[in-house]
């Protein structure tokens, strides 16, 4: 599977990503475009097979302020992977670069990278 990463923090709110989080899963046949490349860091996770897509992509929800019958979003996500850790820094300045595109990253990730926040 590949995996999109969100590479920067987009905010300090709960409803917004944070730098790391699983934005989306994609087969291995999955070639990204540009623009997508300057968004978002792609890695490839072999023998995956097991993962649960829509648990990877999941929200967590909080319990909502009393007078609200609406779910709170806790985290825009509950899996993320620390990209930082097994890059470079300067790979990583790359992907945190929104004018900077960056193949696909292959055989440095796994699936013991993913880990619950």
């Amino acid at each position: 599977m590949i995996l999109a990463i969100y590479p920067r923090t987009e905010g300090p709110l709960n409803d917004q990503f944070k730098e790391g989080d699983i934005f989306r899963r994609y087969p291995d046949s999955y070639s990204p475009g540009e623009s997508e490349l300057k968004r978002f860091l792609f890695v490839k996770i072999d023998n995956a097979s097991g993962v649960d897509n829509d648990e990877l992509v999941s929200q967590e929800f909080g319990v909502p302020p009393s007078g609200l019958s609406l779910p709170v979003i806790a985290r825009q996500r509950k899996y993320r992977i620390n990209c930082a850790a097994k890059l470079t820094p300067e790979e990583w300045a790359d992907a945190q670069d929104p004018e900077v595109s960056v193949d696909v990253i292959v055989g440095v990730f796994g699936v013991g990278d993913i880990e619950a926040k």
